[in-house]
């Protein structure tokens, strides 16, 4: 009568929330329903101890956000993985060790927006995962996909001069691995590619030809080890053509070049 919250409550809502717990699901054949509850009472355990339930809801949002996804309902989706970014962060912020959720969170969220073609925003969410990605390591492997990916983002967002300073980052952290890894060599071609169109979209020629001379021998290596690749050379050729019709154009004085 003294209006505490009586004891059974409480462990009514714990019960509800730790058979679930237990279980760890991919998502990937899980009701988005079962996805929504599992979440629900997640966020109930948080709220009553955040240390021990936050890595499962970050967990069980994520799942949630990609259900959601698969059944068209992406502005829902948004919100579950924006649920995700704000449990991990609360998480680091009860231990910084927990870095790793919140990047992880932030790099689900970026794809999410990228899907939806939101690159200024993917763009933001990628710099944070990446400032937390090179805080722990230089060399981890998420790092080294983020920074491709977040080259890649500023590329779609057309906003080419921020891509080619993206790219030299990517590209820096890239070759040394192209050089003792030989399935690098692929995403090396395939970053100078890019940069080489934002180059040209920028008007720098001939910079942009000498990426494209590089993607091309790039390509050509990994298709000696993986013949699948041969199309892209053929592609990337094609590419620097075009590419050097433009530029004589660009020179051309009759075109205002």
């Amino acid at each position: 009568m003294n209006g505490s919250r009586p004891a059974s409550e409480g462990s009514t809502s714990l019960s509800l929330v730790e058979p679930v717990d237990r279980v760890h699901h991919s998502g990937n054949d899980v009701p988005v329903i079962v996805l929504r509850i599992r979440t629900a009472l997640l966020r109930v355990g948080t709220r009553l101890f955040p240390r021990r339930y936050s890595p499962s809801l970050v967990d069980a949002a994520l799942n949630l956000g990609r259900g959601l996804e698969r059944s068209g309902q992406t502005q829902r989706s948004t919100a579950a993985y924006r649920m995700a970014v704000a449990a991990s962060r609360k998480l680091r912020n009860l231990d910084p060790a927990c870095g790793e959720w919140l990047a992880s969170s932030l790099s689900a969220s970026s794809y999410c927006l990228c899907r939806q073609s939101r690159h200024d925003e993917e763009i933001a969410a990628r710099a944070e995962a990446i400032a937390l990605w090179q805080d722990m390591a230089a060399d981890r492997p998420e790092l080294v996909k983020a920074l491709h990916d977040q080259a890649i983002a500023f590329h779609l967002a057309g906003r080419h001069a921020e891509a080619v300073t993206a790219w030299a980052e990517a590209l820096a952290v890239r070759i040394p691995l192209a050089a003792v890894d030989h399935e690098h060599k692929a995403y090396l071609a395939s970053a100078r590619r890019y940069r080489a169109e934002s180059l040209a979209a920028l008007g720098r020629y001939g910079e942009a030809l000498v990426d494209v001379d590089a993607s091309v021998d790039d390509y050509r290596e990994a298709a000696a080890i993986e013949p699948a690749y041969l199309p892209q050379v053929n592609q990337t050729r094609q590419m620097r053509a075009e590419m050097l019709a433009r530029s004589e154009r660009a020179d051309d004085p009759m075109n205002g070049g």
